[in-house]
């Protein structure tokens, strides 16, 4: 799925074609509080071969639609965070973002924002 057919995804819509997705080698559990209940992931998946537990992926879904800076870095302030909590069922977690934060993702602010710098090469 390209990054132009995430942005058009509503975040239920993302969560629910992530399921399909990893549902073949994965078990996976939505809206997973952590200890205490004070935060909630949006997905966490365990491999089928995992019968322990012993390595789960906790997965933060965002749609791109919003493309500022400060959307950005809350995001993954928000994954940090996640990487300090003990989940229910789970404990710590691996945690990634979906979609990735890849190069294609941040150059699209450089082709909505165009700054002098980028239009007169520096100078």
């Amino acid at each position: 799925m390209s990054e132009h057919e995430i942005s058009e995804l509503t975040e239920p819509q993302l969560k629910i074609n992530m399921l399909k997705y990893l549902s073949s080698y994965f078990n996976c559990q939505e809206e997973v509080w952590s200890t205490y209940y004070k935060k909630r992931i949006d997905i966490i998946a365990v491999h089928k071969a995992d019968l322990d537990k012993k390595y789960p992926i906790g997965m933060e879904l965002k749609t791109s639609s919003k493309k500022r800076g400060k959307d950005l870095a809350d995001w993954l302030k928000q994954a940090i965070v996640y990487t300090t909590k003990d989940f229910i069922g789970y404990g710590k977690c691996m945690i990634i973002t979906v979609p990735q934060v890849s190069f294609l993702y941040l150059n699209e602010g450089l082709l909505m924002n165009h700054h002098e710098i980028y239009e007169r090469g520096g100078k």
